[in-house]
């Protein structure tokens, strides 16, 4: 199976996590259903020009196979979107904070009855 850009990826862009300008990422059904849980509707529509974290992944500006078994992407094209539709600065940035207003800062899993 080919790369990006048909680049087959060698052991050292894989170990390091990008491709020819584009970042590598593991998922996994549970890291999506992670994403599903941080991105809530109310963060979106609160945080970003969007109603809900499908509309974000479905946007025509992102261009990220969500349900890969890879996430391949060009972070900073992915920035820039986020920049432009949203009240952060980057993909990493938005993450953190909808990480951090679920679980809370130290990443502890709150109780399911607070």
């Amino acid at each position: 199976m080919n790369g990006v850009d048909g680049h087959e990826p060698c052991g050292q862009c894989a170990a390091s996590g990008s491709v020819q300008g584009f970042d590598v990422v593991p998922s996994s059904p549970e890291m999506r259903g992670l994403l599903e849980e941080i991105f809530t509707d109310r963060f979106m529509a609160k945080y970003t020009n969007f109603e809900n974290f499908e509309s974000f992944r479905y946007s025509s500006a992102v261009v990220v196979n969500w349900e890969s078994d890879v996430l391949i992407y060009a972070r900073e094209r992915l920035d820039a979107i986020v920049r432009e539709s949203t009240q952060f600065s980057s993909w990493e940035e938005m993450v953190r904070s909808a990480a951090d207003l679920r679980y809370g800062p130290s990443g502890d899993v709150p109780d399911k009855d607070e």
